[in-house]
């Protein structure tokens, strides 16, 4: 029987502080897609100061080992109020088709009896970097 080679390798803190004008704390839910080179686009949902997320990313260069860019704003933002996505967006994986990238996240709306309620939602756009458009303003599941 022919065993696969290890496909992760610890890295250790990649990003030791945030401090943007669309974030104020965490780089939660890092969801990785490999670019040319040796590099890594990582999303990730950055929260703001009333705890709502949007997706933003970094490239990672594996080589150096070092951050290479950081979004200058969210590649995908919450939804208008009352949508799936109004609380939160938050990456969960990415995959190319044809000349497409397919970016499917977890939208959040706040509930009164439990803390938030998940739907599922997917988001199109050319490049990874984006922007990327929500496929349908209703949850794909």
């Amino acid at each position: 029987m022919k065993t696969n080679k290890l496909l992760f390798h610890k890295k250790g803190l990649i990003l030791k502080s945030i401090n943007h004008k669309w974030i104020k704390s965490h780089a939660w839910v890092p969801t990785v897609y490999k670019l040319k080179n040796n590099k890594v686009i990582i999303f990730f949902a950055g929260r703001n100061n009333k705890n709502e997320s949007d997706i933003g990313y970094i490239v990672f260069d594996l080589d150096e080992m070092k951050v290479t860019k950081f979004s200058k704003k969210p590649i995908l933002k919450r939804g208008p109020l009352g949508s799936f996505d109004d609380s939160a967006v938050i990456p969960s994986h990415m995959i190319k088709v044809k000349d497409k990238f397919y970016l499917y996240y977890v939208g959040w709306t706040q509930g009164k009896k439990v803390p938030f309620f998940s739907s599922i939602g997917l988001a199109i756009s050319k490049s990874p970097f984006g922007p990327f458009k929500k496929y349908s303003s209703a949850p794909i599941i």
